[in-house]
């Protein structure tokens, strides 16, 4: 009976993301007790509040017994209130080495099913006392994020001469790149830059709206070479699509690098073993 009503509930529009497990088997155990109670009450033929009196006695007991469920059902309490975590969530707590989809949230434990299609059971409090990163607000905002970076070469960051300059021209934005900069800006890596913020700004897979943040900067350089790091969104939130759409993306910078004479940092240890085979 009580299984019933909460699933029909469950399948209501506005319960269909919340677990409504937890409290029925919450109902559940507290008839379970009610029903104990009147039971030895009536054996014993003592009335249940002197029963419920001897109890008393034994709180420190039965809180220590009951101490994950009571944990679990006031986790499943504040959950719900500030609408952590959603059944059909994708979470990662990343102290226990978790990630995947949330299947089911009960009293006692969260079932999470994993990318690798095998299932996690944790204890429900967890969600309160670890640190869990909820993706669902990745997909409410229609944004998913890039943040990647590549390395330059330093030995081939150079001023641009005449002859390359003509070359480039030839892209697409670069004459009207070429014409905003200073003659102390026609170095490859700055004209590299620019061009990408153009190129990327025109992908129709690029989030550029105001209150989406995007840039293409430099960081600190390594031993490894200038790194050129890309900080933005796409507009697919799918995750077989975003990692199409940032390759496609990587491809493309790769392939375009040696137009302004720059090359992709590679250990020498590679290019040594190159040239022996």
């Amino acid at each position: 009976m009580i299984d019933a009503i909460f699933s029909y509930f469950q399948s209501l529009h506005e319960f269909k993301y919340y677990s409504l497990k937890s409290y029925a088997q919450v109902v559940k155990i507290l008839l379970y007790l009610v029903g104990t109670i009147l039971v030895i009450s009536l054996l014993l033929n003592k009335s249940p509040i002197a029963f419920l009196t001897g109890l008393g006695a034994l709180s420190a007991v039965l809180m220590l017994v009951f101490k994950d469920t009571i944990l679990g059902f006031a986790t499943n309490i504040q959950v719900a209130a500030l609408d952590m975590v959603r059944v059909g969530d994708w979470i990662s707590i990343q102290s226990l080495g978790v990630e995947g989809t949330v299947q089911e949230i009960s009293i006692n434990t969260v079932k999470i099913r994993g990318f690798d299609k095998t299932i996690y059971n944790i204890p429900t409090y967890s969600l309160i006392t670890n640190s869990v990163k909820n993706w669902r607000g990745m997909f409410e905002m229609g944004g998913r994020q890039i943040k990647r970076s590549f390395n330059i070469d330093v030995d081939s960051i150079k001023f641009c001469d005449a002859e390359t300059l003509d070359n480039l021209r030839k892209l697409n934005y670069m004459d009207d790149i070429i014409n905003s900069c200073n003659k102390d800006e026609l170095i490859n890596t700055t004209l590299f830059r620019k061009y990408l913020e153009h190129y990327l700004k025109d992908h129709p897979k690029i989030h550029t709206e105001p209150g989406w943040l995007f840039i293409v900067r430099e960081l600190q350089p390594t031993e490894k070479g200038l790194p050129i790091q890309l900080y933005m969104y796409t507009t697919d939130t799918v995750w077989a699509n975003y990692e199409a759409i940032q390759a496609g993306i990587f491809d493309y910078i790769y392939a375009s690098m040696h137009l302004f004479g720059l090359r992709a940092f590679q250990d020498i240890r590679g290019r040594i073993d190159n040239l022996k085979a």
